[in-house]
Order: structure tokens, then sequence, then C-alpha cells
């Protein structure tokens, strides 16, 4: 299938340069912390409506499986609308995606499949808590040829947190008194903590990205620790001290950090390094306006939204894949796929979504 080529191509550069993510709790305050680490910062902040009737592409082989938006969601996206890195819902469900080698998704069987950038948007759109994302497992499997090799960070309203992985073509969560430290890097979450025991002569054998990664938790575990709300009273602040200390040099395009208790979504960029701030409670979900984009290399003091096309898609596709030398050769047709597939939706009165 020549979209789940094209996936494949483009996540698989994001490899060597990780990312990070945690959540943070003080009282009924929650905040979700989220650096992307990669080699350009393009992307769109995309507005997704609810009551929106998607089926997943996927190849002819698969069932086809639909469903329908109960909420709405604002999403960070390098690879075209509907195919999210990670985003907030209307119901304070933060999901965000990960490098992990190990990673080893189900083989066909009984359940609907889905991609894996796909299968993040169906979360934002039906999920409420994190159960209801590892709940979906029953329903759905990522399909085997995604080719992205990743694993999920999960935060609700309730300031419940899980990370989700798929070890051996099964689902493995750690949740409650398993997630002993709400954070995840690039390494699978049982050897994430088992580091924070060992030496670093014991773990002198491990290749660079690997220790990177390792390296990347353990320091966002003791900052973790150390938070101290007389101290540093706004958490919004210390989110961003704590992603700024592990930053990857060059290489951190995105730094994000989801209040979830306010339902307000903080971030800057490599580009623009001035902190900007969008709340869900200014976007209209429903079919009463049109879908709204913002382009991340544009923004200036304020986020500036524009209606969604599917022109202004395909640039944003078409300027990701022409930095990038392993796909800068993908043709055309291709690259329109991801881009025209939006125009499939439809809200539930049947007129088109976008």
């Amino acid at each position: 299938m020549q979209e789940a080529s094209l996936l494949k191509q483009l996540v698989t550069t994001t490899k060597e340069f990780g990312c990070t993510t945690f959540a943070l709790q003080h009282e009924d305050k929650i905040v979700f912390g989220r650096n992307f680490d990669f080699m350009i910062d393009y992307g769109h902040i995309v507005v997704n409506k609810r009551n929106v009737l998607k089926t997943a592409l996927v190849p002819p082989s698969e069932k086809q499986f639909q469903w329908t938006s109960t909420f709405g969601s604002v999403t960070f996206n390098q690879v075209g609308r509907e195919f999210p890195y990670g985003g907030i819902n209307e119901a304070g469900l933060v999901i965000e995606q990960l490098w992990l080698d190990s990673t080893q998704y189900p083989s066909p069987d009984h359940r609907y499949g889905i991609s894996v950038l796909q299968w993040i948007q169906y979360q934002l759109d039906v999920a409420e808590h994190i159960d209801d994302v590892i709940e979906s497992d029953l329903l759905l499997r990522i399909i085997d040829n995604s080719g992205a090799n990743l694993h999920f960070f999960v935060t609700d309203k309730n300031g419940n947190s899980a990370c989700i992985e798929f070890i051996k073509g099964k689902m493995n969560v750690s949740k409650g008194k398993d997630l002993k430290v709400p954070a995840l890097t690039n390494s699978s979450y049982e050897e994430s903590l088992g580091s924070l025991s060992r030496t670093k002569q014991e773990e002198i054998n491990q290749s660079i990205f690997t220790s990177n990664s390792l390296d990347r938790f353990k320091r966002t575990a003791k900052l973790l620790r150390e938070f101290d709300q007389e101290r540093s009273p706004n958490l919004i602040d210390y989110s961003f001290l704590i992603l700024d200390t592990i930053k990857q040099a060059n290489f951190t395009q995105w730094s994000i950090v989801y209040d979830i208790s306010n339902l307000e979504v903080h971030f800057k960029t490599k580009s623009n390094l001035q902190k900007a701030v969008i709340r869900l409670e200014d976007f209209d979900f429903s079919s009463a306006s049109p879908c709204l984009v913002s382009d991340l290399q544009n923004r200036t003091k304020t986020v500036l939204f524009e209606t969604y096309s599917s022109a202004n898609n395909l640039a944003l596709i078409n300027r990701v894949f022409d930095s990038l030398a392993m796909l800068k050769d993908i043709p055309k047709e291709i690259r329109e796929i991801s881009a025209n597939y939006p125009e499939q939706t439809v809200f539930n009165d049947q007129e088109s979504c976008c």
C-alpha cells in the first residue's frame, strides 16, 4: 500500500532524534509536557470537528472501519490532517507518540485494522478516559505495515496516565501503581524504570540512541520528583523548565505543554521561541463553521488560523517531504493520497466536512 510505505519512510527518519513526554499534577491542576525532536519544525495545528463520520485509510485486505467523532480536538500534524503526532480533545484527553524500536504490532485477526497515526486521531475523536483508549484494543489493531514503531503516553482530565506499548504483538499497558514515573522517552517503560537503579558503568555498552533515551528519562524523573509547589507555583512554567533542560540541541523542534485542567495548549517552536497559547473554548467544534489550521512556521505574537483546504494540506506535505532527502523524490500522486483523504470525511448530516 503506497501510503503505508510513505508513512514508514517519513516516521523512520524520526528514530535517531527521539522525543520526551511527561505528566505533572498538583492538587487539581494537571499538565502534560512534550518535546518533539526532529530535523524540521514545519507543521500545522489542526482544529478537528466533532460529529464527523470517518473511514479508516487501510489496505483493501482490511475490513472497512468507520466511526463518528464524539469530541473535537486540537492536534499537531506534520503529514497532513487526520494523521496527527498528538493532541488534546474536548474531554481533556491528551495522547502523544514516541519512537520505540521494539514495537511489534498485532498480526491480522478478527479486529478492524487502522494505521498508527490515524489510531491517534481515533482516540482523540472518541476517548474520554485512558481506559477508553485501552479498551479499544478489543475492537482495533494497528496494522502491521504502518511502518512506524511507536509507543504512546496518554493522560486524561482525572489525572490518570498510561504508557501504551505493543510488545510481541500485544498491547502492554503501564498505569496506576505500575506507572511509577509518569514519563516516557524512546525506550520501553520497563527498560526505562530499570535504568533508574543502574549505574553508568552498567550501561556502558548501550547504543547512543538508547543511552540518550534513558538519560532523558532519568533527568525527567528527577525533575518531576524535585517539583516544589512553593518554589515553583506555576506548573506551566515548571513544565517548560523540564522541556528546556532535556531538549536536544538543534533537534528539539516543538515544546508543548497541555494544560489539561483548563483545556489550553501552550507551545513554542525552534523557529519561534516566544510561547503561545490556544484555548479550546475559543473554537467552534460543530458543523456550523469551517475546519481550521494554523501554520506553525507563520506564527507571530498570536496564533492565526485559516480555513482548512486540501491545498494548504498538500502544501504542508510537500514542504515536509521536499525538506528531507529521503522523501523528496516521492511522486505527487502518492503525496496527494494523504492530502486528499480529509475530503472523504463527512458530517453526520452528510454534508462534506471540509
